[in-house]
C-alpha cells in the first residue's frame, strides 16, 4: 500500500492530539460498553473508494517520486493534517495533498478506533458505578459528554492543521491480525520537500 509518513515534527503534534481526545472520548463514554484505543502507526492512507481515476494519480504521484522523477507535474505540492474528526467509530485526521498540476488527493490518518468490552469488563464496569454516579449521568451525561467532546476538540486542535513541508511517501505493508495487534513495515520510501513556489 501506498503511504505518507509525516515529519517526526508533526507526528509529535498528532500524538499528542490523539492522547487527548482519547482519553477524553473514553473518560466521558456515557454507555462504558466500549472503549476507544489508540491506533498506530500515523501515517497517511489513502480512501479505498477512491475513483478509479485518482487511484491512478495516486500510484502514478507514488512511482514517479520513488524512481526519483521528480520533474513530473504529478508531484506533491503541500499537504494538510486538519483537525481531528470521529466517523464510524474511528477517530480520523482527514488529510489533503496538493499536486503541481493542481489535483487534491484526500487521504486520513487513523488514531483511535473504539471497541466493545468484553462481557466480564462490562460486568465489572456496572458494578463499580454508584447508583448516584448513574443518576448523575443519566440527568447530565449528554450535555457533559457533548461539552467535553468540544473542550478536548479545542485543546486537541490547537495545533492543526498542520502545512506538512518535509515528509516521506512510501511503499509500506500493515497487518492486523485477529487480537487487534498490529505489525507494520516499510518496503521502500523516499523524503520528499513540498514544491512551495512551484
Amino acid at each position: 500500500m501506498f503511504v505518507v509518513i509525516p515529519h517526526k515534527s508533526a507526528q509529535l503534534m498528532l500524538v499528542r492530539a490523539q492522547k487527548r481526545m482519547l482519553a477524553v472520548l473514553n473518560e466521558q463514554n456515557r454507555t462504558r460498553t466500549a472503549l476507544w484505543h489508540p491506533v498506530f502507526p500515523l501515517w497517511i492512507t489513502f480512501d479505498d473508494k477512491m475513483t478509479f481515476a485518482d487511484f491512478d494519480t495516486v500510484q502514478n504521484m507514488f512511482e514517479h517520486i520513488l524512481s526519483d522523477k521528480t520533474r513530473s507535474d504529478n508531484v506533491p505540492r503541500a499537504l494538510t493534517i486538519c483537525a481531528p474528526q470521529i466517523a464510524a467509530a474511528e477517530l480520523i485526521f482527514p488529510a489533503t495533498m496538493q499536486l503541481k498540476n493542481k489535483n487534491i488527493i484526500s487521504g486520513k490518518i487513523t488514531a483511535g478506533v473504539q471497541r466493545q468490552k468484553s462481557y466480564d469488563e462490562q460486568i465489572f464496569a456496572a458494578h463499580a458505578a454508584s447508583a448516584e454516579a448513574t443518576r448523575n449521568e443519566t440527568a447530565h451525561g449528554a450535555d457533559a459528554y457533548s461539552s467535553a467532546i468540544d473542550a478536548a476538540h479545542v485543546i486537541a486542535t490547537a495545533e492543526l492543521p498542520i502545512s506538512c513541508t518535509v515528509f516521506r511517501m512510501a511503499c509500506a505493508q500493515i497487518v492486523e491480525d485477529a487480537h487487534h495487534v498490529r505489525t507494520w513495515r516499510v518496503k521502500k520510501s523516499r523524503w520528499v520537500k513540498c514544491l512551495l513556489d512551484a
